[in-house]
């Protein structure tokens, strides 16, 4: 008997789920969408990210673009975007009026994408792109502090590039102690539009020596022929 209503458990829940693709084919099965950024540009008091939307593979998709500051505040929307499944849109989200945005403070673009028939934001996926008012390639970094699998504590810089640069662009990254005594001294070959590097760093210098101590530290990191941008963090070894 229990062996019967397992069996028929299991075939009127295989029976749901085929009505459910049958019915609701753009809920069921459903994977995650795509979003990529090409080229950046800048023209007078406007700046242009051009973004590829691709939908999901068995669904018609549709795409919500706005502009956010760091505390979550919408600053401006752009008009749905509706892809056809499997198929992919490139379209050119223009910003004009740069120079009225907040001057300080970091902006983002945010992409939300669920079914175009409707549903919940970012059902289908969400992605985070930060705004540089000048359209000029600009790079963000972020360090934690992470074991190694050999038990070694070492410090994980994670740098992230954004904007449009040349091709084969060479990426400089320097570590500092409070002295102003270089550390670290490492060179990445970018990418043609965007990049992600990640710098682990045991606390020894190249040089070779002493561990260094806990305390605080400068990190600088710069795209060639841009001027080199620095972050202050406080280190634990």
């Amino acid at each position: 008997m229990l062996l019967k209503l397992t069996r028929r458990k299991i075939f009127s829940f295989l029976a749901l789920l085929l009505i459910v693709g049958i019915f609701c084919p753009e809920q069921a099965w459903a994977a995650k969408a795509k979003v990529s950024r090409g080229k950046v540009s800048k023209n007078g008091d406007a700046v242009t990210y051009n973004l590829k939307y691709t939908a999901v593979s068995n669904c018609n998709t549709r795409f919500k673009t706005s502009l956010i500051n760091a505390d979550g505040y919408v600053l401006a929307r752009w008009d749905d975007i509706d892809v056809a499944k499997g198929k992919s849109h490139n379209e050119p989200q223009r910003m004009t009026n740069v120079s009225k945005l907040p001057p300080k403070g970091d902006l983002f673009i945010v992409v939300k994408a669920q079914p175009a028939a409707g549903g919940s934001e970012g059902e289908f996926g969400s992605w985070k792109f930060a705004f540089n008012r000048s359209g000029k390639p600009a790079i963000y970094c972020t360090s934690v502090k992470r074991a190694n699998d050999n038990g070694e504590t070492v410090q994980k810089f994670k740098f992230r590039f954004e904007g449009a640069y040349p091709k084969h662009s060479k990426i400089r990254i320097e570590i500092y102690n409070s002295d102003g005594t270089k550390l670290v001294s490492k060179n990445r070959t970018a990418g043609k539009f965007k990049g992600n590097y990640t710098l682990k760093w045991n606390g020894y210098p190249d040089k070779g020596g002493v561990m260094c101590k806990n305390g605080k530290y400068i990190v600088k990191y710069w795209i060639e022929n841009s001027k080199p941008k620095q972050k202050e963090v406080n280190l634990k070894f």
